[in-house]
This record gives C-alpha cells, structure tokens and sequence, in this order.
C-alpha cells in the first residue's frame, strides 16, 4: 500500500533530538538507516536495508540496522512484522490508517488489503462475523 512519502515529514529531525536526549552514539549511523527506511515503500528486512545503504556507500552491520528499526518500531514510524519461516519484515507505520496481510504458503509472496467493511463487522461486537 504506497503512501505519500511525507507523512514521515520531520521525523529526521525529531529522531536526531531523541538519539541525542538518549546519549546514542550511533546517531548518524541510525539517521543513515531512517533516511534509507523511508525510501523503501514495500516490506523490508535488515538485509535490504543493508544492501541500499551498501549502494550509497555506507557499511553499516546488521545488528545497528537491527538497532535502528526498533528504535522506529519503539517511536511509531515502523512496524515490525513476524511471519512464520521468515526474516521479521519492517514496514511504515501511517497512524490512523489499517490494512491486513495474506501470505501465500506457496511462494511466501505477501500481499496486502483493507477491507473496510470487514474491519467494521469485526470490530462490531453484535455482528456475526464477530468471533466468540
């Protein structure tokens, strides 16, 4: 599901101040990483990121990418999602908006959807659809 690239609009700055609130060292490194994350519109793991910073130059290990995606995780930028045999998956985070995934046990391939109608049968605790 794209979204408009600025819903994330400020959030370098804000991120900068927290990490330095926070006495990170790795300031630059995990700006480098949100930079990078924002730019990727699908589903991510650690290895992708890692590969584009690589294209851009820089060589940043896994495990402060690691570092970095929970801090996203942890300040609502992004969602760490776990799927069974898999990588965890990194993905925006757009307060207010929802959407689902369907994975394919064939391929592995993950799709995304929003049904609004679904939403509103399953969030109704009267409606049928509702599970009991």
């Amino acid at each position: 599901m794209q979204r408009s690239k600025d819903s994330h609009r400020g959030f370098e700055e804000n991120l900068e101040a927290i990490l330095f609130r926070e006495g990170d060292p790795h300031r630059e490194e995990k700006r480098q990483v949100l930079k990078v994350f924002l730019e990727i519109e699908e589903h991510c793991i650690i290895r992708d990121i890692a590969l584009k910073l690589g294209q851009q130059g820089l060589a940043i290990p896994d495990k402060l990418i690691a570092d970095a995606m929970e801090t996203l995780c942890r300040y609502g930028v992004a969602r760490k999602r776990e799927f069974e045999d898999r990588d965890p998956l990194y993905e925006h985070l757009h307060p207010g908006s929802h959407h689902d995934h369907l994975v394919c046990i064939q391929c592995g391939r993950i799709m995304e959807f929003a049904h609004h109608e679904l939403e509103r049968l399953l969030s109704d605790p009267s409606s049928s659809a509702h599970p009991r």
